[in-house]
């Protein structure tokens, strides 16, 4: 198979998992009526720490800061984050999780988890092992790149 072949079949695969993903997050049912995928996504990038500047939300979200803020606010009046001004410099908004957005992390976190079993639960030992160390491979050529 030509290269060009091969990158065409990997798009259509990548396609179809991402769909995948996208289908298994926007029906999670401990979520489902409750978070939009904007906001499910964004209470599992701000991470174990719980706590993310609004710009740092606006970067990692790929969105502008007014999209960011309206996606906090949807979190903020569903009581799974709140907004504390920075001690240092007063214009600083650090968004921190509740101990109800700390819980729907975790429910979204076991969604994402258990769509990996499913996934990996096509494979044999080892093509999971396989996969595993292709995608890998991969992520750290990413990360090399993303540092250039």
């Amino acid at each position: 198979m030509e290269n060009e072949n091969k990158v065409r079949q990997l798009g259509g695969y990548f396609s179809l998992i991402k769909k995948r993903l996208h289908v298994a997050e926007k029906n999670n049912p401990a979520t489902f009526d409750i978070l939009n995928l904007s906001e499910a996504q964004t209470l599992i990038l701000m991470g174990p720490e719980g706590s993310m500047t609004m710009s740092e939300i606006a970067e990692a979200t790929h969105l502008s800061l007014s999209s960011a803020t309206g996606i906090v606010d949807k979190l903020e009046g569903k009581q799974f984050v709140r907004r504390e001004r920075s001690n240092e410099d007063r214009r600083i908004v650090n968004v921190v999780l509740t101990k109800e957005g700390v819980r729907f992390q975790h429910v979204i976190k076991e969604g994402q988890l258990s769509l990996m079993r499913d996934m990996l639960n096509a494979l044999d030992s080892q093509e999971q092992d396989q996969l595993i160390r292709l995608l890998g491979k991969i992520a750290a050529n990413f990360s090399t790149i993303l540092e250039e």
